[in-house]
């Protein structure tokens, strides 16, 4: 695998420790020590893809944001073709899904 393709690769198994991480522990247990052993990379490999653990932080949240937008906008394309009003309801159970999942109660945390 080129560098460059194993680069993002292990930045994308770290977002996706830190997400784990942060849901699980909350912003309090989110620590770049935790976030290294549940992606299995060094501190090293860790802090040469993000230098703090707030640049962590806002990369995991963003992370976060980006995944609940495509769970979203992936609900909604499945409505087409749908009148309306069963596309608004579907719409807003969707909303309520995400805005419970608890992936986004750990970003609340952050706030």
């Amino acid at each position: 695998m080129p560098q460059q393709e194993r680069s993002r690769a292990t930045q994308a198994r770290i977002l996706d420790a830190a997400v784990r991480v942060l849901t699980e522990s909350g912003y309090e247990g989110f620590t770049t020590a935790s976030v290294s052993q549940r992606a299995e990379v060094s501190k090293g490999a860790l802090f040469k893809h993000f230098p703090a653990r707030e640049t962590l932080l806002v990369a995991t949240v963003l992370h976060l944001f980006e995944r609940q937008r495509g769970r979203f906008a992936g609900a909604l394309m499945s409505l087409e073709g749908q009148n309306v009003r069963e596309r608004v309801r579907a719409a807003i159970h969707t909303l309520w899904d995400l805005l419970r999942d608890p992936e986004y109660l750990a970003v609340l945390q952050v706030y």
